[in-house]
């Protein structure tokens, strides 16, 4: 198989009645068969090859998540072309930055944000997404891409400075969705939701590659009510969500069991008090036989409704795009709605690892993809503080192999910095131990050390505060410090109208609760409230992830007068330049 229009062609000439995208219609659920897919794409494709668009060119895609902006990838691969698909949501000077840097011979957006889109542009022809044929007669053609031909332009998030685009190929895409396939254990009969959109690199090849290659469906909300509210309309088997979004399902589960009678309250709690007894942190179960047993009427009675919630046919959640709290996965995980954590990046297509039914254990990433092993021609390392090289150790995690990018658009010295002696520098810490499962522990750029020489990674720290239900968002800082300390957003659903005084008072409360068991130099010694933190503000990234210099700098006065009045001395904050 050379690309990705040829997979598309190929799936639809094998089966074109099967489902392949199912949606919202006018209040009711409908669905496209792959054959139709494969038409519009052929007219789309037609469509950008009268604008001009040549092979070899790149497309950029504005657009909310929709079958439209599904369809358009195969449009454009079709054409021969590159999609440069670009987060909606983006400050206008950021997206005309991408633009410019992109260089695309054409612009798709959606009605939504067609005048943003045409403002930010420049001088680059912007076509109306919702504007292209859907009559007529065509026939999908495959295209003159070549495997190693470039297939997207994605770029990060630029969590430390201007984005970057990530240079993908067709092989590199084709290769991801047939070992994210056998690890997932994506299936014919699958249909996976979720409400994350195709600029993120994990929905577009576990959705729109993946999921096709296994002959599966993909179900596209309408919008974020429509997938927390109404997910059981789908009747999905597999569901795609990020740390955020668990943390909105687990308290609306929460707030659910909260409005229940006294004695369901009760019955609920025997049944996670019985399940912590029994479900062990890889599959399978212990305990004695008559837990094992209330653990199986449990499923079936009071916890059932739970999982009706999510349609009848649901299977498991997979969780990427940054690190989830092991507390919260144990806890989804006694209440008989599993979720397996996969760890990847866009610069590796972008799986590297995950956990399935058969094969997992709480609190990691899962087993590495096949694409990594010797069967799949690639392997992966550690790198420690000292330089030395190996498996066994723990350090930054070293990549090679067909799923490797081709580097960043028109980045020659930082595609240099990232891909050295044959290895991807992830940049991301860990270790995999004796039984082949990855555990992570942060960013390496974010490791912080405190003035006594404590050191630790400030993510797992954030993700395990963000699971109480008045903390939305957090920044754990310390380095140079005595203490660790931490700028804290409200969630203004639970701490609106509520004083000050006592918002805080709540706060300080989960804190010790939440790292009760943790390591004395993880936990806060004081905190600072401070207003939430926005992607137009440049304060997130398009994948709500902290720009940490960014935030400490913009606070940078809160943190100086936190720190004092605890007889410490502030961390050296880089400022923050607001775009």
């Amino acid at each position: 198989m050379r690309n990705l229009a040829e997979l598309l062609l190929e799936k639809t000439r094998e089966n074109p009645a099967a489902e392949h995208l199912r949606y919202r219609r006018d209040g009711a659920i409908a669905s496209l068969p792959r054959a139709e897919t494969a038409r519009r794409a052929a007219l789309w494709a037609g469509a950008l090859a009268r604008h001009g668009v040549r092979p070899g060119d790149r497309v950029g895609i504005v657009s909310e998540k929709s079958v439209s902006h599904a369809i358009s990838f195969f449009a454009v691969f079709s054409r021969g072309a590159a999609a440069v698909p670009v987060a909606e949501e983006l400050p206008e000077a950021e997206m005309r930055f991408i633009f410019e840097d992109a260089d695309p011979a054409l612009i798709l957006a959606s009605d939504a944000y067609l005048e943003k889109t045409r403002s930010a542009a420049g001088r680059v022809p912007v076509l109306a997404l919702d504007g292209l044929p859907v009559e007529g007669a065509a026939e999908l053609e495959s295209g003159p891409a070549a495997p190693g031909d470039l297939a997207c332009v994605i770029y990060t998030s630029g969590s430390m400075g201007r984005p970057k685009g990530v240079m993908l190929t067709h092989g590199n895409f084709l290769a991801n969705a047939a070992s994210s396939l056998e690890l997932i254990g994506a299936a014919g009969g699958d249909v996976v939701l979720s409400v994350l959109p195709y600029w993120h690199s994990f929905a577009l090849t576990v959705e729109l590659f993946t999921l096709l290659m296994a002959g599966g469906a993909v179900a596209v909300p309408k919008d974020k009510r429509d997938f927390s509210r109404r997910m059981a309309d789908y009747r999905p088997t597999i569901v795609l969500l990020v740390p955020r979004i668990a943390a909105m399902l687990r308290q609306g589960i929460a707030e659910q069991v909260a409005a229940s009678p006294a004695w369901k309250r009760r019955l609920f709690a025997r049944a996670l008090a019985n399940a912590s007894r029994v479900c062990r942190a890889d599959p399978g179960l212990s305990g004695p036989p008559w837990a094992r047993a209330m653990r199986w009427i449990c499923l079936r009675t009071v916890l059932r409704p739970l999982r009706a919630r999510l349609g009848g046919s649901f299977r498991f959640f997979v969780s990427g795009g940054a690190p989830l709290d092991a507390e919260c996965q144990v806890h989804f995980t006694h209440l008989g709605i599993p979720i397996y954590q996969g760890y990847g990046l866009t610069e590796s297509s972008p799986v590297v690892s995950a956990g399935n039914a058969a094969v997992h254990r709480l609190g990691s990433s899962g087993t590495m993809a096949s694409w990594l092993l010797p069967k799949g021609g690639g392997d992966y390392t550690f790198e420690d503080d000292a330089g030395r090289r190996g498996k066994d150790l723990t350090g930054e995690l070293l990549l090679r192999g067909n799923c490797v990018m081709a580097g960043y658009w028109r980045r020659e010295e930082e595609t240099a910095a990232a891909l050295r002696d044959g290895w991807l520098h992830t940049g991301d810490v860990g270790y995999v131990d004796g039984d082949g499962f990855l555990y992570l522990a942060g960013r390496r750029t974010n490791l912080t050390c405190l003035l006594g020489g404590e050191k630790f990674h400030p993510e797992p720290i954030e993700e395990r505060l963000k699971s109480a239900a008045i903390i939305a968002d957090c920044v754990v800082f310390g380095e140079g410090c005595k203490n660790a300390y931490a700028l804290v957003v409200p969630a203004a659903e639970h701490a609106g109208g509520m004083p000050r005084d006592e918002v805080a008072r709540r706060i300080r409360a989960e804190i010790a609760r939440l790292l009760a068991e943790s390591p004395a130099h993880w936990r806060p010694r004081d905190f600072a409230l401070i207003p939430p933190l926005t992607i137009s503000e440049g304060l997130l990234t398009s994948t709500m992830k902290i720009r940490r210099t960014r935030v400490l700098g913009r606070h940078e006065e809160t943190i100086r007068e936190l720190c004092a009045r605890n007889g410490d001395r502030a961390p050296a904050c880089a400022r923050a330049v607001s775009r």
